[in-house]
């Protein structure tokens, strides 16, 4: 994960929270002025963290594709792994240039389905 990538997560999570929190102080703030009890606090509808942005081609590490890889490797098997590799003219993950890593990528996100 990038540093951007890191920084818009934490981002969009602390506007989740921000929202939260303005709308119970909202509640409270009706609930005083009516004198009537706070109702119980209800988690935001949307806790699941914002969807990363896709990187760009030039932003793909060999990391970025190293785990992908691996566990298609667990989940497929050997043989079309190879096979994959074939498609992307190496014999190696280790062999694909850096230029080549946003295409296998893309190839191994589409092999595991």
């Amino acid at each position: 994960m990038s540093l951007e990538q890191a920084i818009t997560e934490n981002t969009a999570a602390i506007k989740n929270l921000t929202a939260a929190l303005e709308e119970r102080a909202r509640v409270i703030a009706a609930s005083f002025a009516e004198n009537t009890p706070v109702p119980e606090a209800t988690p935001p509808k949307d806790t699941k963290p914002a969807k990363p942005a896709a990187k760009s081609a030039a932003e793909v590490t060999f990391k970025d594709i190293e785990a992908p890889f691996i566990a298609y490797v667990k989940k497929a098997g050997r043989e079309p792994a190879i096979v994959l590799l074939g498609e992307l003219g190496v014999k190696r993950l280790s062999e694909l240039k850096p230029e080549q890593y946003a295409k296998a990528l893309a190839a191994i996100e589409k092999a595991a389905g």
